[in-house]
């Protein structure tokens, strides 16, 4: 690996959504969680559907989800996000193959740009 020791300058404006390996800090409920984030709710939601997280489960506390269900609403957090640059690392940690198809049609229909960090080369 090549040291670099020179400087990174960002813009101020500049808006980075970040998806954590680490899913943790999820507590409270999804309309909880929801309203701190102050998404549109109607986004959000459709979203989290096409991720096969249903409504049924916005007032339950998200410490009971399984790690699956606790990575689709990260990654359903930093879609609804209004980011300039998408820094996902190893976003499709614990998440199943069908759910990867329907993250990748999201994907595919936002455009976002998006960098993906922490997994082996040729993965994504």
């Amino acid at each position: 690996m090549m040291d670099y020791n020179g400087k990174v300058y960002r813009n101020g404006q500049l808006i980075i959504s970040y998806v954590p390996q680490n899913t943790t800090a999820l507590t409270g409920s999804l309309n909880q969680f929801m309203e701190a984030h102050q998404f549109n709710e109607k986004q959000f939601k459709i979203v989290l559907s096409l991720l096969e997280i249903p409504d049924t489960q916005f007032d339950l506390p998200m410490e009971t989800f399984s790690l699956r269900q606790k990575k689709k609403i990260i990654l359903a957090r930093s879609m609804c996000e209004k980011a300039h640059r998408h820094l996902w690392d190893e976003p499709l940690n614990y998440v199943d193959v069908i759910s990867r198809m329907q993250i990748e049609t999201l994907l595919l229909d936002y455009l976002p740009t998006i960098y993906f960090c922490g997994a082996r080369p040729g993965f994504y």
